[in-house]
């Protein structure tokens, strides 16, 4: 009996350890890109990082325009351009982009309430 209680604490102790320590560390962008290729894709990733910033810019996918880097999620009135600080009024695109895996079903994205015009 006093076996089998050991043996039982023993592994209770070893599986709560070991799912602290095998948690994954969500990936963090690097100068606009996200690379997402060896998720598995069966929870939620935060896209959060680095990503291009165009202030007073509204740029459509594959526009060329040079964005600066900026971390996210961050207020732009926290931004310096050229040592001049942002004011909070205004309009900004930001932009990432999405490594994917090779196959991947349904994605989606959640976004909190946005008190401010997006498209």
């Amino acid at each position: 009996m006093k076996i089998n209680i050991l043996s039982y604490t023993f592994f209770l102790i070893f599986f709560s350890v070991a799912s602290v320590f095998s948690k994954e560390v969500a990936p963090l962008a690097k100068n606009g890109v996200l690379d997402l290729r060896d998720q598995t894709m069966d929870q939620t990733i935060p896209l959060n990082g680095e990503w291009k910033f165009y202030w007073q810019k509204l740029i459509i996918p594959n526009d060329t325009t040079k964005g600066i880097t900026v971390p996210f999620p961050e207020k732009w009135n926290d931004f310096s351009i050229d040592g001049k600080k942002l004011p909070a009024f205004g309009y900004a695109t930001y932009s990432l982009k999405l490594l994917m895996p090779k196959s991947v079903g349904n994605l989606r994205i959640a976004m909190p309430d946005v008190y401010c015009a997006y498209r």
